[in-house]
């Protein structure tokens, strides 16, 4: 039961993110065209698959599919978008060698952490303008709530 919550809230926190980059990939994208990001010139179902990769690190093509919303088939050409900018890398599993996993290169490694600046950066622009202070608080009451309940379940 405790670990069908944790893996539960894990999923919605996945999706959450997922939204927000949504969400701030508009903005982001105007801001990292400006700054010359190579996530600037990409579809969006590519940013998808590269919010996906910065939150776990490898994936197999499977779960990429999976975590976007697409048919492991679909799941190719934004892959294959991404390494063409030199950010990812598609390679065998030692382990199960019919499988193929995704990761970031070091480029790629680099252009998470730019794009998480540009985020926040973002982020908070957005955040001061289009919110009332009390809304803020509420949000910040709610991530706080939520950050002290996450810390309290691995007790």
């Amino acid at each position: 039961m405790r670990q069908n919550k944790i893996d539960e809230i894990g999923y919605y926190m996945d999706e959450m993110r997922i939204s927000m980059d949504a969400y701030l990939f508009g903005p982001i994208g105007v801001s990292a065209e400006k700054a010359g990001s190579p996530l600037a010139f990409v579809s969006k179902l590519a940013r998808r698959v590269y919010t996906v990769l910065a939150m776990k690190g490898v994936c197999s093509m499977g779960e990429l599919a999976v975590s976007v919303g697409q048919s492991t088939k679909s799941i190719h050409r934004p892959v294959a978008e991404l390494a063409e900018k030199g950010i990812v890398e598609k390679y065998t599993n030692p382990e199960k060698k019919t499988q193929t996993l995704c990761r970031f290169t070091e480029y790629g490694k680099k252009v998470v952490r730019d794009v998480d600046v540009l985020t926040m950066k973002t982020a908070k622009e957005i955040l001061e303008s289009c919110y009332t202070d009390d809304e803020l608080l509420r949000m910040y009451m709610l991530c706080k709530e939520l950050a002290l309940m996450l810390k309290n379940m691995k007790k």
